[in-house]
């Protein structure tokens, strides 16, 4: 049986059980989203882990007149990303002060599978966007998002998402050429 937002958030309410419903039907774009946003793929299950408690003790918080529980969902995810990011940035700061051999990493693994050559360039080019548009390119694309539902979750307008898109597209094709 199909659950509405609602419904998924008051039953997890009522018992804690329930909440598996939510972890079961967001696991895969939340786990996919981190994968892609984290700079480490050693570390997307705690980024993962981490994304679905803040859910949990915030669920009460969940409002469906102003999004999904899908955009609410990545909003938290997007936003747990980032701040790992920063985390393990400053960290990555501190370790480079101490003079440390930085191991060779020429093999670049996702989900246990080596990625080829054309993925990595691909993210990485993603990767070197500006927020605004690399946002809007991973749920576009990535994350299969409705141009309506990218507009929800960044604030712009559906003529904002397609011009973020646009501009997107046409510095990673230029970054792939060179």
């Amino acid at each position: 049986m199909e659950y509405s937002d609602s419904q998924l958030v008051e039953m997890a309410l009522r018992n804690r059980e329930n909440f598996r419903l939510i972890y079961d039907k967001y696991f895969a774009s939340v786990y996919k989203y981190s994968v892609y946003a984290i700079f480490d793929p050693a570390n997307v299950d705690d980024v993962v882990s981490e994304t679905f408690i803040k859910v949990y003790k915030n669920l009460r918080k969940f409002d469906p007149k102003k999004a999904t529980l899908k955009t609410w969902i990545f909003n938290i995810t997007r936003n747990t990303s980032t701040d790992w990011n920063r985390k393990r940035k400053w960290q990555f700061r501190r370790f480079m002060a101490v003079d440390h051999e930085i191991p060779d990493r020429s093999i670049d693994l996702e989900l246990g599978e080596l990625m080829d050559e054309e993925y990595i360039m691909l993210r990485d080019a993603v990767r070197n966007l500006p927020e605004n548009e690399r946002i809007v390119i991973e749920c576009r694309f990535f994350d299969n998002f409705a141009v309506s539902e990218i507009a929800q979750v960044t604030g712009l307008t559906e003529k904002g998402v397609y011009s973020a898109i646009y501009r997107g597209l046409k510095k990673i094709k230029s970054g792939l050429k060179e």
